[in-house]
């Protein structure tokens, strides 16, 4: 059994069309076996997602939406390099490929982790070290206590791992996918230019950020984004 295998094994049921000709014209040569024996699925608890391609099942966030420049990803600017982003984790760790190979790459700061250079190396590596590439024991003991993840949200920290925040329970919270990862780019570019060490506030006049009662899901009507600790204090 190949550790693509093994890895959907664990998934769940797929969250794209039947995957034909059509579909595999949007998605790279290199992950096309992967979606063609599941177009895009959940696994472990949703703590890894792999992305569809074409009109989704559910309110499931398809590869091309995901990948468009227009979307998130320009808000890195140069920081994030030119790749296929095909799956993520909960957290929003992106999973890619390139002609370089397959990849992670950390939303805080944008840096980037060889997983090999097939597709049963990404698999193989992502098996190895589950726990480092998709958070599952955080991401179950959040949902056993405050429910299930929704389709097209994230888990976003309160305070960046980056700035010194940790991976407990309670300094995660529920934010929009596209938001989320527009809120991460903000993190990896003041990372860039101002270091690991130095701690930069938020400017509240950027963005507001509207809590539920339960203070584990964000409302943010972004007007601009800041740099590092925008759910540290409420």
């Amino acid at each position: 059994m190949t550790n693509l295998q093994k890895l959907l094994q664990l998934a769940g049921e797929p969250l794209g069309p039947p995957f034909d000709s059509c579909s595999a014209a949007e998605a790279p040569a290199a992950v096309r076996p992967l979606l063609g024996l599941r177009n895009g699925f959940s696994a472990l608890e949703r703590s890894l997602q792999v992305l569809p391609v074409g009109r989704p099942r559910s309110a499931a966030i398809v590869a091309d939406a995901w990948n468009s420049p227009a979307g998130w990803r320009g808000a890195y600017g140069s920081l994030l390099p030119d790749m296929f982003l095909f799956a993520q984790n909960a957290l929003g760790w992106q999973f890619g490929v390139s002609d370089h190979g397959f990849c992670a790459v950390d939303p805080e700061t944008a840096a980037v982790e060889s997983m090999g250079m097939t597709l049963d190396e990404w698999a193989n590596a992502l098996v190895q070290r589950l726990e480092h590439f998709t958070r599952f024991g955080l991401v179950h003991a959040w949902q056993a206590e405050l429910g299930p993840i929704p389709d097209g949200f994230l888990l976003t920290a309160r305070l960046p791992v980056v700035r010194g925040g940790n991976y407990r329970t309670d300094n995660f919270l529920l934010v929009d996918a596209f938001t989320s990862m527009r809120m991460r780019a903000a993190t990896a570019n003041s990372v860039r230019h101002t270091g690991d060490g130095e701690h930069v506030g938020l400017d509240r006049r950027r963005f507001r950020i509207a809590f539920s009662r339960r203070e584990h899901t964000c409302d943010c009507r972004a007007q601009g984004y800041a740099d590092g600790t925008w759910l540290g204090h409420h």
